[in-house]
């Protein structure tokens, strides 16, 4: 992430703040019931372009490691939504996507060639989850997909499960590289609402089309427009526990699907009711809303990157299982 650029951003977002609407009904436990409580709405909405990734370079002498694996697989996920953004809902794949597959079915090739390394399960479980990812959104975009490609990824698929062992370090993880906090849980004055409301979650500084990551292991239960959250993700960790991604881009995973720590979930944005792009971000612990700050951190623990503070806190407020619906 360029410094600068997030500095300039930091700035505005400071000055300006985030405004959310939020759900309508308190998360669930079964994914069921959230997937029924989160009700799409009819309301016109532009999704924002994609922007394609740099260039992941993997020398033909260099072994493919784990993580050089990963980083080419979270590249091919954004640049296949590229693609996908430039042809109509059920046209057949174009010849470049599908050349691009057979580039990730020679790494995965390379990669399951070599003896497994030590230390190698994270990485393998966040390519798996994106090589699943990226199938799942073929499938729902393009008018069929070639059987021999699908037979292609499902066998190397397997393979990878082969590979992965004991999940390494903590579960859960923050959902960007920089966590430069904006705005804090809590009661605080709405910037368009122009009245003081509930902040169920906290705001991160993102730069546009920034991608998005899983905080740990789970199950998509929403995927999609949703009014002043614009496109979100919601994801059921299990253990009455769930975190929820506001205001992308453009969101990359289908609900159903798996995900795993680490695994591109969207592109960050400012659709919806925001102010600027930047990232809400919730936490959730048996349909309480929890301070991230306080609560989340102690999951993340040592790892990762240190949280930074630049607004001061909210006023405290009581916990309520009745978030406040949108527009209210």
């Amino acid at each position: 992430m360029n410094r600068d650029a997030l500095v300039t951003a930091l700035a505005a977002l400071a000055l300006a703040g985030c405004a959310t609407s939020h759900l309508a009904g308190a998360p669930a436990t079964d994914p069921l019931v959230v997937a029924n409580t989160l009700p799409p709405v009819a309301e016109p909405v532009t999704r924002e372009a994609p922007v394609a990734p740099e260039p992941v370079v993997a020398p033909p002498g260099d072994p493919m490691t784990a993580a050089l694996l990963r980083a080419r697989l979270v590249a091919f996920v954004l640049e296949a939504e590229v693609t996908r953004g430039s042809v109509p809902m059920g046209a057949p794949m174009p010849e470049s996507q599908r050349e691009a597959w057979k580039g990730v079915e020679a790494d995965l090739d390379r990669f399951l060639a070599a003896p497994a390394g030590e230390g190698e399960g994270e990485d393998v479980r966040v390519a798996r989850g994106s090589l699943r990812a990226a199938l799942d959104r073929d499938g729902q975009v393009y008018g069929g997909l070639p059987p021999e490609l699908v037979a292609a990824v499902e066998e190397r698929l397997t393979q990878l499960d082969t590979r992965t062992g004991v999940l390494p370090g903590a579960r859960f993880q923050w959902p960007l590289d920089k966590v430069t906090i904006t705005s804090r849980f809590g009661r605080r004055y709405h910037p368009i609402a122009h009245r003081e409301k509930m902040h169920r979650g906290i705001d991160l500084a993102a730069e546009k089309n920034e991608p998005v990551v899983a905080a740990g292991q789970g199950i998509v239960v929403r995927a999609g427009w949703m009014q002043g959250y614009g496109y979100e993700v919601t994801v059921d960790h299990g253990d009455g526990r769930m975190t929820r991604y506001s205001h992308l881009a453009r969101t990359l995973v289908l609900e159903g699907t798996q995900v795993v720590k680490g695994m591109p979930l969207g592109l960050a944005g400012r659709t919806g009711t925001a102010t600027g792009v930047h990232l809400h971000f919730e936490y959730w612990k048996n349909e309480v809303a929890q301070d991230p700050l306080r609560e989340f951190t102690k999951l993340v623990g040592e790892g990762g990157p240190k949280p930074v503070v630049v607004v001061h806190p909210a006023r405290k407020v009581k916990p309520t299982r009745k978030p406040e619906g949108p527009g209210a």
